[in-house]
């Protein structure tokens, strides 16, 4: 993947919460990932209390990632990182797992650090960021390197990610490598997630009948049929 296909603006720029949100495409090993480092040691140590040792500064307040080859997203708001997503291509990187033989003659680009800031959780963000992302894929070519998405999460987040349509490999799990918890291997076609991106184009621009249809769904998955 060329340096050549990060823009320098920004992707797109919305207003979420009375702010001017920014969404820009960096390398994963941009001077500017450190305002995602900052982000995910909130999350990660200080929110979900993990016991991470590797890549963490507390001094600084950091949580790092060994750079890998990754397209990361972020989002800003008054200068502050507020939001992040790793787009993970195989062909030119490293993957968490190995999923060739759970999904062989695949091109598989996967999707982790989906992260946002608390107060942004309830808005329409993690919506706008999987948007530019889409968008990003297609301006630069990048989907041609693909025909299946992966994520692993913990099962509190899998109402999440099946409502973005997603679903579960073999109901394979692991143990994560870096936060060593429990993970579900899920996965989605291409042409499934771009559907569901197109929905949730749909949903930013306020479309009430689709925002009542995805409500109504992640209940059910998360009251439903993942009732623990």
């Amino acid at each position: 993947m060329l340096k050549e296909t990060i823009p320098h603006q920004s992707l797109k720029q919305i207003n979420i919460n009375g702010n001017l949100v920014d969404i820009k495409a960096v390398h994963d090993d941009s001077p500017s990932m450190k305002d995602a480092y900052k982000l995910w040691y909130d999350v990660y140590m200080d929110e979900l209390k993990y016991d991470l040792h590797e890549l963490v500064d507390h001094e600084q307040r950091t949580l790092g990632q060994t750079p890998n080859g990754s397209i990361v997203f972020l989002a800003y708001a008054n200068t502050i990182c507020i939001g992040t997503l790793v787009a993970t291509y195989e062909a030119f990187s490293m993957l968490e797992y190995d999923y060739s033989e759970l999904l062989p003659n695949k091109k598989i680009a996967q999707l982790s650090r989906l992260i946002t800031n608390k107060k942004y959780r309830k808005t329409e963000l993690t919506a706008q960021i999987l948007i530019a992302c889409s968008d990003f894929n297609l301006q630069t070519g990048n989907h041609q390197y693909c025909d299946t998405i992966v994520v692993n999460c913990t099962q509190k987040l899998l109402p999440y990610y099946y409502l973005f349509g997603f679903r579960s490999i073999a109901n394979k799990t692991i143990t994560h490598p870096y936060t060593k918890n429990r993970s579900y291997l899920m996965q989605c076609s291409y042409e499934t997630n771009e559907s569901v991106v197109q929905q949730m184009r749909k949903l930013v621009k306020g479309n009430k009948m689709m925002r009542l249809k995805w409500s109504i769904k992640y209940w059910w998955l998360k009251n439903v049929k993942f009732k623990k």
